[in-house]
């Protein structure tokens, strides 16, 4: 019996795309597909063929193409919400906690690129997503879409309460802030900028982030 202690995790082999379960495969290719494409250039067809599923296969684990871009999309915004926990406990709020919190969800989609060019698509892309996003019940507060953006909208009416940042429209401020966390991820996928997850990078991306958040919500 090997101890665990003894085995360097880096010598292990990498278990590469095969080792996973169809459904995580099926995810993992949605995802790039929809991101490079978007919702109307994408079927279900071109995902079980590069996955290498008949349609029958496919259909086993998702029934339409519409509840494959909505499981897509909540994955993706799961892993965004754990980074926005600060958000909800910061009260009174401050505003340092906001350009922490903005400089690590722009670490995370340096890293996702495809991530960010899909939920760019999402937001102000075409019909297909506009659609499911009017579909959904805005009063559903497990909704990942819903919890993203209320966590925004409250740290937001709870700064401005407070004179911490400038009176402003909470809403569009928001929109604008997701935004510009976005789009320089999401550009660098469509570009293929190599430097965008390197250290250097982010360090100036950081004190850009900072700069803009500042000059934007600050009181004058």
């Amino acid at each position: 019996m090997v101890s665990r202690a003894l085995v360097d995790p880096q010598a292990l082999p990498d278990p590469g795309p095969g080792a996973l379960g169809p459904r995580e495969r099926i995810l993992q290719v949605a995802l790039r597909l929809l991101a490079e494409h978007g919702y109307e250039g994408v079927t279900l067809r071109m995902i079980g063929a590069e996955v290498g599923l008949h349609n029958s296969s496919l259909f086993h684990h998702f029934q339409s193409k519409g509840q494959l871009v909505t499981e897509v999309l909540h994955r993706v915004l799961e892993r965004i919400l754990g980074r926005l926990a600060p958000l909800e406990r910061n009260d009174p709020p401050q505003l340092d906690v906001l350009v922490d919190v903005c400089v690590d969800v722009a670490d995370h989609f340096a890293e996702a690129p495809e991530e960010a060019l899909f939920v760019l698509r999402a937001v102000i892309g075409s019909p297909g997503f506009r659609e499911y996003l009017m579909q959904i019940d805005q009063s559903d507060g497990a909704h990942p879409v819903v919890r993203l953006m209320s966590i925004f909208w409250g740290w937001f009416e709870r700064a401005r309460a407070r004179g911490v940042i400038r009176p402003l429209k909470v809403h569009q401020a928001t929109r604008n802030l997701f935004g510009v966390l976005l789009f320089d991820p999401a550009l660098s996928r469509g570009f293929g900028d190599p430097d965008l997850p390197t250290a250097r990078r982010r360090r100036t991306r950081a004190a850009e982030l900072s700069a803009f958040i500042r000059a934007a919500f600050e009181p004058r």
